[in-house]
């Protein structure tokens, strides 16, 4: 995420509906970031939280029922490509993109089998200035399915499908598993991936695994993992990479905004983080 982007799409869910909303922030008509730096914020006497209003849903959404969905919740996945565009899939698998910016939705493969728990991974395209390719089918029972049926990973890209196509169109593709899944005794039931990142403007992506599995990296031009360390990364779920600051933002195990410099993972180094923003409650909340 880029701090020049000009709106910030959010998620809100209806809970006795079951309904999602996505609304998108003007960022410079709404202030969402504090403006100032550090030096400056000291000089000021800050009694009061300034509140800003959620604006109309851009879109909302319903999921499809699914009896395969976890504890029977019907949801809807949303995974950021760029600024105005989203790829949404529910439980079943269906899938579909939708642009803010046109307010237009496009049809998109359905996924190989139906999720639980997906992630997301985007690499940016090099012919345009779009994120395109999404390794969106990553979750924590993908490989008790793929290891049955060999060894690759499903992802979803944007691209030619083969040489007899003119133009890029969005497709599915596999990817090779980590080497660990591999291995005799791994055990699918238990193991999950704890964190994600994207390098190198897409040139790597970083996945962290619990029970001790550690740290892999993907080299999206070679197709080949590596194995960074028996750590994990200090940020939990997706890091967001900020490239003006050259860091990287999300939250800690105790969700809690934070972040972290993980230049260094690709080179085996364990990144730590840099900072914690403590919950602050203003004297009218207590």
């Amino acid at each position: 995420m880029s701090l020049q982007r000009r709106f910030l799409n959010f998620v809100t869910m209806n809970c006795e509906r079951g309904i999602y909303s996505l609304h998108r922030i003007d960022l410079p008509t709404q202030r969402l970031f504090y403006p100032t730096t550090p030096a400056q914020q000291k000089k000021l006497d800050l009694q009061s939280m300034e509140r800003i209003g959620i604006p109309p849903a851009s879109i909302n959404f319903h999921p499809n029922p699914s009896s395969l969905a976890e504890h029977h919740e019907w949801k809807v996945f949303f995974f950021g490509l760029s600024e105005s565009k989203v790829i949404c899939t529910d439980n079943n698998g269906l899938a579909f993109l939708y642009d803010a910016g046109l307010r237009s939705v496009l049809a998109m493969p359905s996924l190989h089998a139906p999720k639980w728990l997906p992630i997301s991974l985007s690499v940016p395209d090099p012919d345009t200035s779009e994120k395109a390719a999404a390794a969106a089918t990553l979750h924590r029972g993908e490989v008790a399915q793929t290891t049955e049926k060999g060894s690759s990973s499903p992802s979803i890209v944007y691209a030619k499908p083969d040489e007899l196509c003119f133009d890029k169109v969005w497709h599915r593709h596999s990817l090779p598993l980590p080497p660990f899944v591999l291995e005799p005794g791994f055990d699918d039931e238990t193991t999950r991936i704890r964190s994600h990142a994207v390098f190198g403007g897409g040139s790597h992506l970083c996945v962290s695994f619990s029970r001790g599995a550690g740290t892999y990296c993907f080299d999206t031009a070679s197709g080949e993992w590596s194995r960074a360390g028996d750590w994990t990364l200090p940020i939990l779920g997706k890091a967001e990479y900020v490239p003006e600051l050259n860091l990287w933002f999300g939250l800690n195990e105790h969700d809690l905004p934070c972040v972290s410099d993980l230049s260094g993972t690709l080179t085996g180094h364990k990144p730590e983080l840099c900072g914690v923003w403590r919950r602050y409650h203003p004297p009218d909340w207590s």
